[in-house]
């Protein structure tokens, strides 16, 4: 049990003006044997949907582990056309992400609905 007294109410108070350092990012640093590769689309315009797509791949702290998610994402809209979970880093359900963005890309927006009526 803690017992509040003055001097301890005094400290805590210290303690919280103090202001708040937070760690600087640490931006990743080339290593001398590795190969630099080029960013590709640093200079083109991203004028119209569809132009480039991104894949993102991310993970969700869950209670008993993690859940991964692959996004596929278009430049242009910022909007994501396709994504999948899964409790494994295997590349089967990006690939499945990908391939359910193309299908909706070239069938409009029920291709996941077509694409289960065909199993």
């Amino acid at each position: 049990m803690f017992i509040s007294t003055r001097s301890s109410n005094g400290r805590i108070n210290s303690l919280m003006e103090q202001p708040v350092f937070w760690a600087e990012a640490q931006t990743p640093v080339a290593c001398t044997g590795h190969e630099i590769y080029p960013h590709l689309l640093r200079k083109l315009p991203v004028s119209r949907p569809n132009q480039v797509w991104a894949m993102d791949f991310t993970y969700i702290p869950m209670s008993r582990g993690f859940v991964f998610l692959a996004a596929v994402l278009d430049w242009f809209s910022r909007r994501v056309l396709s994504w999948r979970l899964s409790i494994t880093q295997e590349a089967d359900f990006c690939i499945e992400a990908v391939e359910e963005g193309r299908y909706r890309h070239l069938h409009g927006r029920q291709g996941r609905v077509a694409r289960q009526c065909l199993f």
